[in-house]
């Protein structure tokens, strides 16, 4: 994941593309580990965003939204919510 970041933040959008389909490749195998999901999907869709994977991207963004909603904004106290939705490094999960 920091790999990735790391090539977004110096604008090399095939090293985060291919950052990407890493990420996307191991999910299933650090699902376990303290990983932030939230983080590594919204790194994803930025990553595929910046590599030009756009319509792949607005797929993974959906599923992502879809999977935040049902299984941690509930767990939030209310008054957490859309503070926890508008961090800036999660914001791109809501992005059309």
């Amino acid at each position: 994941m920091v790999r990735t970041e790391l090539a977004l933040r110096s604008g090399d959008a095939a090293g985060a593309l291919a950052g990407a389909r890493a990420l996307q490749g191991l999910h299933a195998q650090v699902r376990h580990l303290y990983v932030d999901e939230a983080l590594l999907r919204a790194t994803v869709c930025r990553a595929l965003d910046e590599g030009g994977a756009a319509a792949e991207a607005r797929a993974v963004r959906r599923a992502a939204g879809e999977w935040a909603s049902a299984a941690v904004l509930p767990g939030l106290p209310a008054t957490h919510r859309e503070r926890w939705r508008s961090r800036p490094d999660l914001v791109t999960l809501w992005a059309s």
